[in-house]
Parts: structure tokens; sequence; C-alpha cells
């Protein structure tokens, strides 16, 4: 059993600017390091954009299962 490591605090704003960042790097090979997570995939960095737009507008994560059809 993998050990979860500890918890990461981050505003919206600045997860934003890394993703910006990151994505302006990108290639069709790439995979993604962000936060000390390793292996994101585009998928992956899309899913958190998804979560921090859902977060700006309803200020917490709550529902968003439903907002994603999951």
């Amino acid at each position: 059993m993998e050990r979860m490591g500890r918890r990461i605090t981050v505003s919206t704003a600045n997860l934003r600017k890394d993703i910006k960042n990151k994505l302006d790097g990108w290639n069709e090979r790439s995979m993604f390091t962000l936060k000390r997570v390793k292996n994101l995939s585009m998928a992956d960095i899309h899913t958190l954009q998804v979560c921090c737009d859902f977060y700006d507008v309803y200020g917490s994560l709550e529902g968003l299962a439903l907002y994603l059809n999951l």
C-alpha cells in the first residue's frame, strides 16, 4: 500500500498559473509534474482546471461529482 503524502494547500489562482506554465511547454509525449505530483496526463491537467473553475464559482468542491456526471 502506498503512503499518502502530506496535504498541499494552494490557491486556485496559483494553480491556474502553474497549469498555464506547464501547458505552454507541452508536447504530445509530455507527462507533467505539478506541485510534486508526478506523471500527470493532459486529462489530469484538464480535470484540475475544471476543479478550479468549479471551486471559484461555488466556493467548494462539494457536488463536483454530479457536475462531472460521475
